[in-house]
C-alpha cells in the first residue's frame, strides 16, 4: 500500500481502467462545445469573460456543484470600464 493511504489499493498503471460515467448517465461533454462567447454579439455577456464564466457554470454544475456565486462576476468588456 502506498505510504501515508491506509486502505487504499494501489494503483497499477499497466493495468486499463475504466473510465468513469457521467452522473446523468449522458456520454457527451458538459457545454455545447461552442468556443463562441455567450449571448449574442451586443449582450454584456459576450466577452472573453463571459466565456470564462459559462465554463466555469458547467464545470460547477457538473462536478455536482452550485454556480451561483458566478453571478458576482461582471463579465461585460473589462477594457470599456
Amino acid at each position: 500500500m502506498p505510504p501515508g493511504c491506509p486502505g487504499c489499493p494501489a494503483l497499477d498503471p499497466s493495468e486499463p481502467g475504466e473510465p468513469a460515467d457521467p452522473p446523468d448517465g449522458n456520454d457527451e461533454p458538459p457545454g455545447d462545445g461552442n468556443d463562441e462567447p455567450p449571448g449574442k454579439p451586443s449582450a454584456p455577456e459576450h466577452t472573453y469573460v463571459g466565456m470564462l464564466v459559462d465554463g466555469m457554470k458547467i464545470m460547477f454544475r457538473a462536478l455536482g456543484g452550485e454556480a451561483t456565486e458566478t453571478a458576482k462576476i461582471d463579465p461585460s468588456n473589462s477594457f470599456e470600464r
